[in-house]
């Protein structure tokens, strides 16, 4: 799941990052707290979940759709 706010346009030639803090833990889920700036601020927020999954689970779905 990601849920993402554009705050700000960045100009072309501006250095761009990103920060990311675990925000909680409920089980296998995982949320972020996301945010992005350039060299003159904020430009972007949101949060961001995952999942902690098994490997082999994951591609045996995956291999089942073929």
């Amino acid at each position: 799941e990601l849920a993402i706010s554009h705050i700000s346009a960045t100009s072309v030639g501006l250095d761009v990052w990103a920060e990311a803090e675990v925000t909680a833990v409920d089980g296998s889920i995982i949320t972020f707290a996301v945010t992005a700036y350039d060299e003159k601020g904020k430009i972007g927020e949101g949060t961001h979940k995952r999942a902690v999954i098994t490997s082999q689970k994951f591609l045996d779905k995956v291999y089942a759709k073929l």
